[in-house]
Parts: structure tokens; sequence; C-alpha cells
């Protein structure tokens, strides 16, 4: 079975979204299927990087919000250290967006990956979030953020348990740009690519995942980070269920 499989459901009226951007949207591969991620690994590429932070000491987070400077023309996917934190199933937005008043605007492309407990991505790897092929402007400032929404099953008291973790330098370790997690200083650990590439650990969603997204109206929500660091942002998504 080919893992390597995109699928881009703009057409898909369950999905609600307009063609303006095509999301993309996977299942993140159970143990066992061909292109499980060993620990603490990052997938491999070739051709451009348009912008990456690999060093750094890890401190695990669970969303995040991280600029940086492009130094390409497009961007295909982005290598996210990201990975199961075991304690719920859902949902897992990596957006893209341009950069206003040195925070996110509006998103250009978004990608999400279904994790569930099964998921053979292993503990301190980097995901691949395939992307829509964006073309953007060299030298110009961009944003990556995460977002999470846990399934409601998981859902007690109020409390919502985290679908992944995510690795971090906890120092200022990527001159272009800078992360956004509460008031922890440091940069994410990322790889932002030019040219499409196998995305090893996911597989294609299919209509039994596409029903376990969350409401149209929570698809674009600002994440949350940004509505404590930027008062009025994210204030009509309060309601949409997720962990972070």
């Amino acid at each position: 079975m080919s893992i390597n499989k995109s699928i881009v459901v703009c057409l898909l009226p369950l999905l609600g979204c307009g063609c303006g951007m095509a999301d993309r949207y996977y299942l993140c591969a159970p143990a066992g299927t061909e292109g499980t991620m060993p620990r603490y690994s990052v997938p491999s590429y070739v051709g451009k990087v348009c912008a990456q932070n690999l060093t750094g000491g890890s401190v695990g987070g669970t969303v995040i919000g991280q600029s940086f400077v492009a130094r390409c023309a497009a961007i295909s996917a982005v290598d996210l250290a990201v990975y199961p934190a075991h304690g719920a199933d859902g949902w897992v937005r990596l957006a893209l967006h341009e950069d206003v008043d040195k925070r996110p605007g509006p998103a250009i492309g978004q990608s999400w990956i279904r994790v569930e407990k099964t998921c053979a991505i292993s503990h301190g790897s980097y995901t691949r979030f395939p992307l829509e092929t964006i073309k953007i402007t060299p030298g110009k400032t961009y944003w990556l953020t995460i977002v999470e929404y846990a399934d409601r099953s998981f859902i007690s008291g109020g409390s919502v348990s985290s679908v992944t973790n995510t690795l971090f330098a906890n120092t200022d370790v990527y001159p272009d740009g800078g992360m956004v997690y509460g008031d922890t200083k440091g940069d994410a650990k990322f790889r932002v690519l030019e040219t499409p590439q196998a995305s090893p650990g996911l597989l294609p969603a299919g209509r039994l995942e596409l029903r376990s997204l969350p409401p149209k109206n929570c698809r674009r929500a600002e994440y949350l980070q940004a509505w404590r660091k930027w008062p009025g942002a994210a204030s009509s998504n309060r309601d949409c269920v997720r962990s972070d």
C-alpha cells in the first residue's frame, strides 16, 4: 500500500471549505504500517529548504506559533517536531500565515492530520505536514501555527487531554523569527520545504476520519495562544473544543 498520496477535498460539501485555499487531510498511520518513524527522526528530504531550525534543547509543549523569513518562492510542506501525546484522539491543524503587524495574519494554507493513540510517529520525531503548493515572496516573514481539536469523548469536566506534544528550543536559536508559547522564549524545531515530498507515516484521510473534523465554524479558528498574546484575536472562537 502506498502512503505517499495526498487528498485535497476542497470540492466536498462535507468539509464546507472554499476553493480559494485547499486544505489537505491525512491520517497518521497505525504502528506496523509502512513509513513508521523511529524515535527522534527527521523525514528525509531532497530539495530547497525555505527556512529551518533543527537545533536547541528540547522542551515539551502542546501548541505554538513560529515566525520565519522565507528563503524560497513556494512552500509545499512543513516538518515540525510534533508527535502523539497518547492522551487523546483528535485532529492537529498546521496553518501557514502571512505576517500582519508582527503576528499571524489570515491563513494561506492548512494541513490537517488525524492523530490517534495508534499513531506510529514515535516520541520526539518530526511530522511532515503536506500543503497545497503555495507561492510566496522570498525575504518576507510568514508564520506557522498549530491548533489541536481533541475528540469530545476525551473532554472531562472542562479539561481536554492533549493530542500531541511539540518540541522546541528553550532559547532563541533561530535568528529570523520567534516563537509564541505562553511566556517561553525560544524557537520551534521546524523545516519549511519548497519541493513536494513523500510524507512518511501518513495515509490519506477517508470519509470515516473526515466525519470527525471539528464544526465548520471552528476550522479557521485562530489558536488560543494568539488570543492570550494579542487581545481581540480568536474572540469569536472560544467555544471551539480544542486542547490549546
